[in-house]
């Protein structure tokens, strides 16, 4: 074999030098694919490594993470001794939550505990300007951080891997991976034995790193976020008002609040509600956090530009979303793609930490992100840009539609349904139960859609929303977001001249201001909607106004004119065949004869609702006719048959998920339990009544429960503290403009007065309630309050 030319040269010590270079690389070459025994013996022992020091200065500002670090600790102490635990920390989180101080501070608090070295590497995943760092590259720079020369170290990703396991094996060595892209990146990186720590901080989620415990860091605490401002800008922030505020127009972000806490420390003269102004103010409020080239906005290019094209433009369509949570159908029907491209998508940005996920399959944006998404804008054309924004709304309006059929029955069952979109017809709610669920996770996205639809024009569509939401708001509450969009509907439609979405919206509104207890604005209301009906020949309508207006009359104690009013709508529910309609309102027609003393036609009212409502399963309709009976039956002596009605409507109640109709049978069904002579349960029972009432806003639900408490107590000769329930009651009566509870209030305010010996104002009371029973003619009530004054004048 002849001399290698390389070899030859001209015998200066430069050729020499280059020759046995390449000399090293052909037998490097011809090892590199050997054990790591084989390469070993290449290369002979590792050098061993020194104890360096190369971690980052400590972050002197940071705050916050107490249980996080405190979970690092108490593993890091015995990871070589506990059989089966990870020794890799996979530290992820969003673009400038933290990630990277953390690391610092924890790897800084362990040193201790990893005597043979501290490591710190940037991976720069997410460096504006820089390309990540490949493995390879890393694995050179670590190697030659341990004090092996840049000779020994091998060329190939592989053999530099082989060679940072073997010179670390039982080394406890602390490694911090920083900003790192993803699993392959990390993979070649991680030693080979437990005896040594790795914290690795992404902005994805590992979860192709099954070695690694997973530690997401959320945003600051709020009390968090106004130390940190403390801490950066030198002020006392903790004792400023504006401080939470602020903190919360920063998203509770760290980064966010740096470069903010800097402005404040470089402009002596302003002041945290300077800032707060600012942010308000600001057309882009993203703008606002910049400092030299740093920026919160740059921190989430660097994130949306990893992102493949379709993904891009799925995440800057669920920016255009005007609610704070999107499930997967919803998103589907939004980006015009199939729920499992949704869902794959969603996951996808979920990993990346550009989406949170606060309860499975719903969806979120960070504020911050949410801010930025909307500020890149979708589509150039108008009309592209009114595309998703339809198909949104015809989703979330089937969706609402089908749903609704659960809480109110259609008038016409046999009406051809409407062709549903491919994501509306996956997510149809399949039971009662299921459409409970659907409302409550998506009214206030519904809520938001309106008001969006609303500044669009979309005003039919509002109206249909107002209509399918209805019965779902009248159930759950808050009644006050029903009185805004319905009050919304109806001068939209009346502006419009839509006279039927007028009075449907009309009539939907009075029902709420009479569950709240506002009986004068609900009878005006009502009576709007009833002359609309009848104008435009709307007989369901027409029999819908009347049914409430006879709801409210009774509530005024006027029962014969609430008699006449059910009658005539019983008459047309039966004249278009709406027999759900006929069955609610034989209950009500039941309930209110019951109040005006005739116990004999109220029962068989009751008991002809029960037997329609179980033909149709209608079981709302039923508990009403069982809670009706169940009064009917305290009154006459028939405890045991009363707290049985009772007890089942109250069942149903609760499984229908309806908070109001559980809170009035509960209230009755107290009244039974004094009637046995279990005053306790009573007044149990009564108290969470009260509190279901307070909840859902019912002032008149209040009075009522305040003065069945009241009576139970002056009948325990409790009479101090009944007074003060009667006093609340009363006020709530009178400000709701219900007379038979503010007589009941003031009787029971006159009888509480007169046992403690307050005489006048007790006959000043029991007066008050004497005409108010008289004007309505209460007989009964009149006469016990008689037979109180008697008991007073022969006190007094």
């Amino acid at each position: 074999m002849g001399a290698d030319p390389a070899l030859e040269g001209d015998g200066s010590a430069t050729s020499r030098m280059r020759a046995e270079a390449r000399e090293s690389g052909r037998t490097y070459q011809a090892a590199r694919d050997l054990s790591i025994s084989s390469h070993v013996a290449v290369y002979g022992t590792p050098v061993p490594v020194e104890a360096s020091r190369a971690l980052p200065r400590d972050i002197f500002a940071f705050t916050g993470r107490e249980a996080e670090l405190q979970r690092l600790a108490d593993v890091s102490g015995n990871i070589a001794e506990v059989a089966g635990m990870s020794a890799v920390y996979a530290v992820d989180g969003m673009a400038g939550v933290g990630k990277t101080a953390f690391a610092i501070r924890a790897a800084h608090q362990l040193t201790d505990r990893f005597s043979d070295g501290q490591l710190f590497i940037c991976l720069h995943g997410h460096t504006p300007g820089r390309e990540p760092v490949p493995a390879v590259d890393a694995l050179g720079a670590l190697l030659v951080a341990i004090g092996l020369s840049p000779q020994q170290i091998p060329d190939g990703c592989d053999a530099r891997s082989a060679l940072w396991r073997h010179s670390l094996a039982g080394k406890r060595v602390l490694i911090v991976l920083d900003d790192a892209t993803g699993h392959d990146q990390i993979r070649p990186l991680l030693p080979g034995s437990n005896a040594s720590l790795v914290i690795v901080t992404s902005r994805r989620r590992l979860s192709a790193l099954p070695e690694a415990l997973p530690m997401s860091l959320d945003m600051l605490q709020p009390d968090e976020s106004v130390a940190l401002f403390a801490r950066l800008s030198g002020r006392n922030a903790a004792d400023d008002e504006a401080a939470p505020r602020v903190a919360e127009l920063c998203g509770n972000l760290p980064l966010a609040i740096g470069l903010l806490s800097g402005k404040l420390r470089h402009h002596p003269t302003w002041t945290m509600v300077d800032l707060e102004e600012d942010l308000l103010g600001a057309q882009d409020r993203l703008s606002e956090f910049e400092a030299e080239d740093v920026t919160v906005a740059a921190a989430f290019d660097s994130s949306i530009a990893e992102l493949p094209p379709d993904r891009q433009e799925f995440f800057r369509l669920l920016g255009t979303h005007p609610g704070t949570e999107i499930a997967v159908p919803a998103a589907a029907a939004l980006a015009d793609v199939s729920p499992a491209m949704a869902r794959r998508h969603l996951d996808a940005l979920y990993s990346d930490h550009l989406l949170e996920e606060p309860t499975r399959g719903r969806y979120r944006m960070h504020d911050l992100i949410h801010v930025y998404v909307r500020s890149l804008g979708t589509v150039n054309s108008t009309e592209a840009a009114t595309e998703p924004r339809q198909r949104l709304l015809t989703y979330y309006g089937h969706v609402a539609s089908l749903s609704n059929q659960y809480f109110t029955p259609p008038v016409d069952p046999g009406a051809a349904a409407a062709e549903l979109p491919l994501s509306a017809a996956l997510s149809a709610p399949a039971t009662r139960d299921a459409a409970l669920a659907w409302f409550r996770s998506e009214h206030a996205n519904l809520l938001a859609c309106a008001s969006c639809a609303t500044a669009e024009g979309e005003h039919t569509w509002v109206a249909r929303l107002s209509t399918s939401l209805h019965a779902f708001l009248r159930q759950e509450g808050p009644w006050d977001q029903a009185v805004a969009l319905h009050q919304l509907v109806a001068v939209q439609a009346r502006a419009d001249g839509r006279a039927e979405d007028e009075a449907v919206a009309l009539n939907h509104l009075g029902d709420i201001w009479r569950l709240t207890g506002d009986l004068q604005k609900a009878r005006q209301s009502i009576d709007s909607a009833h002359a609309l009906h009848v104008s435009t020949g709307s007989r369901h309508g027409w029999a819908e106004s009347l049914h409430h207006r006879g709801e409210v009359q009774r509530l005024l104690g006027e029962h014969e004119a609430a008699g006449r009013s059910f009658e005539e709508a019983l008459a047309l529910h039966r004249a278009i065949g709406y027999r759900h309609g006929e069955a609610d309102l034989l209950a009500h027609i039941g309930h209110n004869n019951e109040q005006a003393g005739d116990l004999v036609a109220a029962e068989r009212a009751l008991l002809e609702a029960l037997d329609l409502a179980r033909d149709l399963d209608n079981v709302h309709a039923e508990a009403d006719a069982l809670q009706h009976l169940g009064h009917i039956y305290r009154q006459t002596g028939e405890v045991l048959a009363a707290a049985h009605s009772l007890t089942r409507a109250c069942e149903i109640h609760q499984s229908l998920g309806h908070r109001f109709g559980e809170a009035n049978s509960l209230r009755d069904l107290a009244e039974v339990h004094f009637a046995a002579g279990d005053s306790s349960a009573a007044f149990r029972t009564l108290e969470t009544a009260l509190e279901i009432h307070r909840e859902l806003g019912a002032r008149l639900g209040q009075a009522e429960s305040l003065n069945a408490i009241g009576e139970i107590l002056l009948e325990s000769a409790q009479p101090e503290p009944a007074r003060e329930y009667f006093r609340d009651a009363l006020q709530l009566a009178r400000d709701a403009g219900n007379p038979p509870q503010e007589a009941r209030a003031l009787a029971g305010l006159g009888t509480s007065e007169s046992r403690i010996g307050l005489g006048a104002v007790a006959h000043e009371h029991l007066n008050a309630a004497l005409s108010m029973y008289r004007s309505m003619g209460a007989a009964d009530a009149e006469q016990r309050v008689l037979c109180e004054l008697e008991v007073l004048r022969h006190a007094t």
